[in-house]
C-alpha cells in the first residue's frame, strides 16, 4: 500500500501540528491527522540533508572563486616590470630636507665622503630644480658612486 505524507494544520489544538511533525498516512485510511482527525496538508517527501553533489559543488565554487580572485588581483608582467623599474635605486645615498644645509654644507660633506671612498674626480650635476644636485664619479658614473641631494 502506498503512503502519503502530510502535516496537520490544527495549530493550538493538536500537538503534532504544533511540533510540525510530518505524518505518513496509508492512502486507504483517509488523509486526516491520527491525533485530532482534521485534514492534513500535503507535504513533499522529506529528503536527506546530506547530498554529496552539493558538497562537491560548494568545494568547486570556493576553489573557482579563489582562483578568480588570485588571477584578478595578481600583477601582470608589465605592471611588475614597471614597479621594479620605479623601485630601482638611482643613487647610493639620497638626502632631502633643508635648503640651507643642502645648498653648501651637505654637498661638501658628501664630496668629502666620496673622496674618502677613493673617488678623486667628482662632478656636480644640476637636477630638476636649482637646489637639487647629484655628485657623481666623473670616471665611473654608476648607482654605487652617486649621491643625490
Amino acid at each position: 500500500m502506498s503512503q502519503q505524507r502530510g502535516i496537520c494544520t490544527n495549530y493550538g489544538n493538536c500537538s503534532l501540528a504544533d511540533r510540525g511533525v510530518p505524518l505518513a498516512i496509508d492512502s486507504g485510511n483517509g488523509f486526516v491527522c491520527p491525533q485530532c482527525g482534521k485534514d492534513l496538508m500535503s507535504s513533499p517527501a522529506i529528503r536527506s540533508s546530506f547530498n554529496p553533489a552539493h558538497i562537491v559543488g560548494a568545494i568547486f565554487a570556493v576553489v573557482a572563486t579563489s582562483l578568480a580572485m588570485l588571477w584578478y588581483f595578481s600583477p601582470t608582467p608589465a605592471t611588475a616590470k614597471a614597479a621594479a623599474a620605479q623601485k630601482a635605486p638611482t643613487a647610493m645615498l639620497r638626502f632631502a630636507g633643508s635648503n640651507t644645509i643642502g645648498s653648501e654644507l651637505l654637498p661638501a660633506l658628501a664630496e668629502a665622503y666620496l673622496k674618502q671612498e677613493g673617488i678623486a674626480d667628482i662632478r656636480r650635476i644640476k637636477r630638476s630644480t636649482a637646489e637639487e644636485i647629484s655628485l657623481v664619479d666623473a670616471k665611473n658614473p654608476s648607482v654605487e658612486t652617486t649621491i643625490e641631494i
